[in-house]
């Protein structure tokens, strides 16, 4: 863990507030660590994006009992290191709301449900730039991707073309300055 706190240490230093740590075979390792060395600590259990990259797609986790059972024992085990909060991610409603309940942390949902104390939604989703992924406990609330991917087709086109960059966008030497620099 020495490595993984030096590592927190520098994102604290950056002005960081704090780290998330996601659950894992070292997870309670390095909340430990990192809360001995004074780093907040806001932990992550259900979803996690290792998951997502191991499965090659989104899954509700803690659907069955043993599921909810593991995410349970998860946060209470974060908790009971001193985590500050803890994101619950793509689980169900109900196991969102007895976590919240059992839990004297905060609880921040994404796809956990509204009992949770907060929400939380990736910028990029939020704001239509990742274009197919929909997930159920997503809201999107612009459609970015498509105004952007139109921005720079225009871009490009008005380079290849040589309409831009003009004199508008450029700046000027002074010509005596111009004169005394180029003989």
């Amino acid at each position: 863990p020495k490595a993984f706190v030096d590592a927190a240490k520098r994102f604290v230093a950056c002005g960081c507030v704090g780290i998330k740590i996601e659950t894992g075979p070292h997870a309670l390792k390095k909340t430990r660590a990192c809360i001995k060395a004074g780093i907040p600590v806001m932990g992550h259990v259900g979803l996690t994006p290792q998951k997502i990259t191991q499965q090659k797609k989104l899954k509700v986790q803690g659907r069955d009992l043993k599921g909810a059972r593991r995410i349970m024992k998860e946060a209470k085990a974060f908790e009971a290191e001193g985590v500050f909060s803890l994101v619950l991610e793509c689980v169900p409603r109900e196991l969102g709301k007895v976590a919240t309940r059992e839990l004297l942390i905060p609880t921040i949902g994404i796809g956990a449900g509204p009992d949770c104390d907060g929400q939380v939604l990736v910028f990029h989703d939020l704001v239509g730039l990742t274009g197919n992924f929909k997930p159920r406990f997503l809201k999107q609330y612009a459609t970015l991707r498509r105004d952007a991917l139109h921005a720079v087709r225009q871009f490009r086109g008005d380079v290849k073309k040589g309409s831009f960059p003009t004199n508008r966008h450029t700046y000027r030497m002074d010509p005596k300055t111009m004169s005394r620099w180029v003989s």
